[in-house]
């Protein structure tokens, strides 16, 4: 579609620039250029682009400032939950502090750099400004004479019929990308915003606690392959992530929904090519991740759609999980609260509640992502319809601003074997 775009204006424009001013339907342009020329013209547009610049770096440094304000709240909420806890008891929120500190750091920087890339293209269109004022000041827009006296050129014709040709395969073009989005159209809704499920009803759909068949034996297998002490370990993990993962599922109606994202997360990292210990880690994160969900007032899962205020309560569920964990083991907590944080991240930088871009959001809280959203999309919900496996992958690939190719290519190979 874009080729198809691309081409239709390229031909209009040689078609424009080629037919003789004579045209009524191109007399009020031709007026225009004579009356100004094409240094005046360069000079309206760059004095627009100044303007459009100006406003835009405005609007950032708002955002910019309001990013900051946020940090700065957080970090507040954190020390003064650092004051009230003992020594002893401190060590996941100064974990989480330390972790919010740096990304506020890195996101400085980041924002640094835009100020000078901005104040960069102000600098240059203002010399361009000045340059072009000067060259006309000096008299060099000066419009040739004689340009209405020529005659069509075949070159002329040959460009229209061109673009109505592009103009056609456009439409067609456009017409197939409308058909997809059209199919797409109320997910991107229900992947942008959570929505309660309505009073009494079980949200969860088709998946009540049975693993699927491809799934089957793959904890165990990772288990086995341990050692002694790390077996014991991870099963005990497991064991108690297990027990979360129902908690959660009893608070939001979706009954297996953890479950089924553990499954999911376990054999992406598998098809990552990742170890045993790593898999089963991305098996527990696919548990907990919503642990949040327990701080959050139950009465949001028990009416049909949200208030502003519920909505805002409900986007701090990632924040809140994270410091959720105290549960686990010092040595796999710093993982899970990964995945806890992170797991509304989009890759674009649009997701909450850090605003983290490509590779700067875990690996770990993109595959949940993926999973996250595949259950979803295969599963019962208020707001939309069930998809089947097919049209669920294809939600997801077609929307690489949110998740992370590689990982949803593991996850089509990993539910094709069932």
């Amino acid at each position: 579609m874009k080729c198809s775009a691309r081409a239709t204006a390229l031909c209009l424009l040689l078609a424009a620039t080629a037919l003789p001013h004579t045209v009524p339907c191109l007399a009020p342009l031709h007026a225009q250029e004579t009356s100004a020329g094409t240094l005046s013209a360069r000079l309206d547009e760059a004095r627009l682009a100044l303007a459009a610049e100006r406003e835009f770096e405005a609007r950032r440094e708002e955002a910019r400032t309001a990013e900051s304000a946020r940090f700065r709240t957080e970090e507040a909420k954190l020390l003064a939950e650092l004051a009230r806890l003992p020594e002893d008891a401190d060590a996941p929120a100064r974990s989480l502090l330390a972790e919010l500190r740096d990304v506020e750091s890195r996101r400085a920087a980041e924002r640094e750099l835009a100020r000078e890339a901005s104040r960069e293209r102000i600098d240059e269109l203002e010399a361009s400004i000045a340059g072009l004022e000067e060259r006309i000041a000096r008299g060099e827009d000066a419009v040739p004479a004689g340009r209405d006296e020529r005659p069509l050129s075949p070159a002329a014709w040959i460009a229209i019929a061109l673009g109505a040709l592009g103009a056609a395969a456009g439409l067609v073009a456009l017409r197939k990308h409308n058909i997809g989005t059209e199919r797409r159209a109320d997910t991107a809704e229900a992947l942008s915003r959570p929505v309660a499920a309505r009073a009494g009803e079980e949200s969860g759909g088709e998946w009540d606690g049975t693993l699927p068949a491809w799934d089957e034996g793959r904890a165990e297998a990772d288990l086995a392959s341990l050692d002694g002490e790390r077996r014991a370990a991870f099963a005990a993990l497991l064991a108690d992530c297990e027990q979360r993962g129902a908690e959660i599922d009893a608070l939001t109606r979706r009954p297996g929904s953890a479950a089924f994202v553990a499954a999911l997360a376990h054999a992406i990292a598998a098809e990552l090519g990742l170890d045993p210990e790593e898999r089963l880690l991305h098996r527990c994160a696919g548990l907990v991740y919503d642990s949040g969900f327990l701080a959050t007032d139950p009465a949001v899962f028990e009416v049909p759609s949200l208030s502003e205020a519920q909505f805002a309560e409900l986007r701090r569920h990632p924040e809140a999980g994270a410091r959720m964990l105290d549960f686990v083991p010092d040595p796999f907590r710093p993982r899970l609260a990964e995945a806890a944080l992170c797991h509304h991240e989009n890759l674009d930088g649009s997701g909450y509640p850090r605003a983290l871009r490509g590779a700067k959001v875990p690996r770990v809280a993109r595959v949940i992502r993926a999973a996250e959203s595949y259950s979803a999309l295969v599963s019962s919900r208020p707001w939309r319809r069930v998809r089947d496996r097919e049209t669920a992958i294809d939600e997801l690939v077609h929307r690489p601003d949110v998740y992370d190719r590689e990982i949803v290519r593991a996850l089509e190979a990993a539910v094709s074997r069932s």
